[in-house]
Formats: structure tokens, C-alpha cells, sequence
């Protein structure tokens, strides 16, 4: 059921990839689908059933993305990112296992989610079953090692990186340099969050927060710290610009294209470094050891060990 999901999940994200950024939000309207596919495995749906649960989940598809230029963040992020698409996909499964019918053709259809939602540029239908039953979408997750948004996990390696090469401390910097595409750039250039949500949204916030605290642990984020001076000090120091050659990856790819860091000292000294993709992408997966790492961290807080 699981990897059913997946596979759902993962090919509407290779058709609509670029398609529609801009306006929507894709979880809630990608992760709906494979939630839906998931939910019907579980229940046993026979394949009639579960097309109708699919075509059902299509008219629950939605999943704007006002929130991500409102410092205050909202909740409703994270009410479309995990809790609202699998809420509807177990509506749509139940639903189509009671008898109720849905469109057949709800991906691909004139009138269908790849369409209706990919307005940015022509979405690739032909993606849908490229090679189905030949590799399996599973096996490209990813595994975020931060508690940010997916497209600040490299500016969080770079502070890492940098951290690590000359033991700096918060006090010592003088500026901070990003370089990094406009896909970057236009969603989390915020140095003004007023909530967590808008903060772990934002790349000047992410990327100075770094310097205090290790981000791989969830627990670090409270709602104290948008208000600490030296935090918010060095948020100020922070400068972000468009690289050329990232937005260039970005433009052949819809890859974030990564983040290049300069970090500038108060006695004149420079630390630089780049970082193209994070632990855990497909191109630098993530090991056992990262993955048993994180599962500690994460379940430490409820479990004992």
C-alpha cells in the first residue's frame, strides 16, 4: 500500500514538475492522490473502486500558496502539507469503496488535475506511466536532515560546513553572503517572521538560526527565538542574491539548484563554500547511519531509549 502510494505520489510530481509553482501548494494537491491510492490498498478496494476513490480525490485536489508570503506563516502549511491530503484520501477511499463514482481520467483528462493545476508551462502526461512497473518512484524518496523546508537543507550543510572549517561563533560575523536561484529567492527571502512556520520558511532566518543551534533537532524551534536579539541581529546580516549559475540549474532542472555561501568575519577573514545537493537527496543519498541518527533524535523526545 505503502509503496502504491508512492508510485502515485511520485509520477504526478515527475508530470506536473515546474508546472505549478507559482500559485499552488503541490502537496495537497500530489500527496492527496498517493494518500488515496494508500488508503484503498489498505482497504482492499478492487480496481474499479479504487479508480472511482482516484477520480473522487481529484475534486478534493486544491492547495493554494498565499501562506508563503505572510511572515506570520499561518498554520495552514502544514494543514496542506500532511494532515488535509491524507484526511481526503481516506474520504476518497471510503467513498469509493461505498459506490460512489468518479472521473476515470481525473490525471490526464482535458479537464483533469495535470491541466487544471499546471498552468506554468505544459504539463508532461506521459510521465504518469513512464516505465511503470519497471523502477519503482519508493526508491527516489528523500530524507530531509533538517527541520526546515526542503529548499533550505543545503544553506543548512553550508553553515555546517563552514562551522566545522573555522569554528566560528554568531558574535564573530560580519555578514553573510547567499547566492542561489530565484526559485529560492522569491519563497523564503523573509527577514521578519513572526512565527516558526514563517521562520523555518525563511532562508535569511534558516541560515543565521544555524549558527546557534544544531537544526537536525525539531526541539530547537521555539517560539522564543524569533525575538532573540543576537538571533535576529544576524538574520539582519544575511544578503541574499541570484546566482547565475544556480538559477541556470534551476531554469533546466526545477532543481533548487543549491546554495553558495560567503561568510564574512569582523577581522577581514572569509570562509566560502557551496553545496549543490543535501544528505538524504537521490544524488547524495542519505546512509543508515543518517536515517538511525535522525529516528533517535526524533523519537527521543517520547521514547526513552
Amino acid at each position: 500500500a505503502i509503496a502504491a502510494g508512492y508510485e502515485v505520489t511520485y509520477r504526478l510530481c515527475e508530470a506536473l514538475l515546474g508546472c505549478c509553482r507559482q500559485r499552488f501548494y503541490g502537496s495537497p494537491i500530489k500527496s492527496l492522490f498517493g494518500a488515496t491510492v494508500t488508503a484503498g490498498k489498505l482497504l482492499g478496494l478492487i480496481s474499479c473502486e479504487l479508480l472511482n476513490a482516484v477520480g473522487i480525490a481529484g475534486s478534493m485536489a486544491s492547495g493554494l500558496r498565499e501562506w508563503s508570503s505572510d511572515p506570520k506563516g499561518t498554520m495552514i502549511k502544514r494543514f496542506n502539507g500532511g494532515g488535509w491530503p491524507a484526511h481526503n484520501g481516506v474520504m476518497a477511499a471510503i467513498l469509493g469503496q461505498k459506490g460512489l463514482t468518479g472521473p476515470a481520467t481525473i490525471l490526464e483528462g482535458d479537464r483533469g488535475v495535470c491541466r487544471a493545476f499546471g498552468i506554468e508551462k505544459e504539463p508532461r502526461i506521459g510521465k504518469l506511466t513512464e516505465g511503470l512497473g519497471e523502477r519503482y518512484m519508493i526508491m527516489m524518496r528523500e530524507v530531509k536532515p533538517y527541520g526546515t523546508c526542503g529548499g533550505l537543507q543545503c544553506a543548512v550543510e553550508a553553515v555546517n560546513e563552514i562551522r566545522s572549517a573555522i569554528h566560528v561563533k554568531p558574535e564573530q560575523i560580519e555578514r553573510i553572503d547567499i547566492g542561489c536561484s530565484v526559485k529560492v529567492r522569491d519563497m523564503h527571502d523573509s527577514k521578519h517572521p513572526q512565527s516558526i512556520m514563517a521562520a523555518q520558511y525563511s532562508l535569511p532566518f534558516v541560515s543565521a538560526y544555524a549558527f546557534f543551534e544544531d537544526l537536525s533537532d525539531p526541539a530547537v524551534w521555539d517560539e522564543s527565538i524569533l525575538n532573540k536579539p543576537e538571533i535576529v541581529s544576524l538574520v539582519q546580516k544575511v544578503n541574499i542574491s541570484i546566482d547565475e549559475e544556480l538559477d541556470k540549474i534551476y531554469r533546466e532542472t526545477n532543481d533548487y539548484g543549491g546554495i553558495k555561501m560567503t561568510v564574512r568575519l569582523k577581522d577581514g577573514k572569509e570562509q566560502k563554500t557551496r553545496v549543490r545537493y543535501f544528505r538524504g537527496q537521490m544524488e547524495r543519498p542519505a546512509t543508515f547511519e543518517d536515517i538511525n541518527r535522525k529516528f533517535n533524535v526524533l523519537a527521543g523526545h517520547v521514547c526513552s531509549k
